[in-house]
């Protein structure tokens, strides 16, 4: 191959390289930089309460939907979570549903999580009080409070909406001794904005920490691989483009199949999960309740 030649190959590898690692980079940088963008979306005109009816491709959903019932909540609408700059992702997009309970001020969100997950596994039960704090109470990981200006976000690790409403039930109490009572405007309009301004900073947080991890790890793991190829050749050579090139597809490809193992896992689990609350799989035969997974 002529001089020529070998340039423009190396020029062309280079190239790819640096798109590849610019699909992942760019956002984590803006998501680093504070540029990520948190938006609830509400559902446009009237929404038929059959529409958000269980449906088999529902997973997760139809056991919201009961206990949802069962607590004497509304269907009211449809909407979606969309995220703009979440590290390293341009942009992740979440189905939800709206509850409205009949008597108290409580708007109840179900949430889809983002493929390759698309379980619906998160519920947020949300009460905007007369000065404007947003009462925020979910289901997590793990048990947490976190307060701050305008803002109570409660969340706990649990499947069940009884304990997740009483929790929410026991903050209102607190802020109602305080003189701070729920407002009376309960549209699904005034909670979004409330949560928008609670949540916006939260998710700008993780994602910034998000960003400059991988900012940081994948900068390291190209250093790793360029650095020998400089030291014994030079930074001229064809082996440093290609050795690139390859990490960048490595790493993308990763990652992408670690998401989705991670998904078919959580999947697994809900399947269990619900084939346990019907007492049987969904092949009708009998099964054993295994505590590990309740």
């Amino acid at each position: 191959m002529d001089p020529q030649t070998q340039a423009y190959v190396i020029a062309g590898v280079w190239t790819f390289a640096a798109l590849t690692m610019a699909w992942t980079w760019i956002p984590a940088l803006c998501a680093a930089l504070g540029m990520t963008r948190h938006r609830l979306i509400a559902p446009r005109g009237t929404t038929s309460p059959e529409s958000l009816q269980p449906k088999p491709n529902d997973l997760g959903y139809a056991a919201w939907f009961a206990q949802l019932q069962a607590l004497d909540f509304e269907p009211i609408g449809s909407g979606e979570v969309r995220i703009d700059f979440l590290g390293p992702r341009w942009q992740i997009r979440s189905g939800l549903r709206f509850f409205r309970h009949r008597s108290q001020p409580i708007l109840a969100m179900v949430q889809q999580l983002p493929a390759p997950f698309s379980v619906w596994r998160v519920v947020h039960l949300a009460t905007v009080l007369v000065d404007g704090t947003l009462v925020l109470t979910g289901n997590s990981n793990e048990d947490r409070f976190q307060e701050s200006e305008y803002f109570w976000h409660q969340t706990l690790k649990s499947e069940e909406l009884t304990e997740i409403l009483a929790a929410h039930a026991t903050l209102l109490g607190e802020a109602a001794n305080a003189g701070n009572k729920a407002d009376s405007d309960r549209s699904l309009e005034a909670v979004l904005v409330a949560m928008d301004r609670g949540l916006t900073p939260l998710v700008q947080r993780a994602a910034a920490k998000a960003g400059r991890m991988h900012l940081f790890l994948n900068a390291m793991v190209h250093l790793a691989v360029s650095t020998p190829i400089i030291g014994i050749f030079s930074e001229k050579h064809w082996g440093l483009a290609l050795s690139n090139a390859v990490m960048a597809v490595l790493l993308l490809m990763s990652d992408w199949m670690r998401r989705k193992a991670a998904a078919a896992q959580l999947q697994e689990i809900v399947r269990f999960r619900e084939a346990t609350r019907r007492n049987e799989p969904s092949d009708g035969t009998p099964i054993e309740r295994n505590p590990m997974t309740e």
